[in-house]
């Protein structure tokens, strides 16, 4: 599972992803998979396993605290819970949809596949005053272009 964990950031997530999102998923990996799943090999992990795993994020049991090393936006901390579960999950899933093509496994064999991720809560955001800003400096933008309806930036 590490070799897989390896070649999906250097074959697929450093060409395709944002940086920020490359390192979202070596954290995912490093805190969540490798520790539950990270010994067992690509063929044999099933569904149960994948279920296990959620479960034990879910639940925290890959939390760790550890001391930040630079001023980010985000903690290198792992807590766990069930946003962090689905997280996993849908790296698992495109993981594992990479094992398929690169014949690691089976076609059709992905053991996320069907995999229920918990219901996530939706948040209400409102836009900050400099946002708010920019958005009405664009629409003005907008409609001093040539050829744009003053209706269309009003809607």
């Amino acid at each position: 599972m590490s070799d897989l964990c390896e070649r999906f950031l250097d074959e697929h997530a450093r060409h395709h992803k944002r940086p920020s999102s490359v390192a979202n998923d070596a954290l995912n990996i490093k805190n969540h998979i490798l520790p539950l799943i990270g010994p067992v090999p690509v063929r044999q992990i099933t569904r149960r396993d994948v279920e296990r795993l959620k479960q034990d994020v879910r639940d925290g049991r890959t939390a760790t605290r550890r001391k930040m090393q630079s001023r980010t936006r985000r903690s290198p901390n792992a807590t766990g819970g069930p946003g962090a579960a689905n997280h996993t999950l849908s790296l698992l899933l495109k993981m594992f949809n990479l094992a398929e093509i690169w014949g690691w496994r089976d076609e059709n064999s992905n053991p996320v596949r069907l995999v229920a991720r918990y219901k996530s809560h939706a948040c209400e955001r409102y836009l900050s005053d400099p946002e708010i800003e920019r958005l009405f400096d664009t629409l003005d933008a907008y409609e001093r272009l040539e050829g744009n309806s003053p209706q269309a930036a009003n809607a």
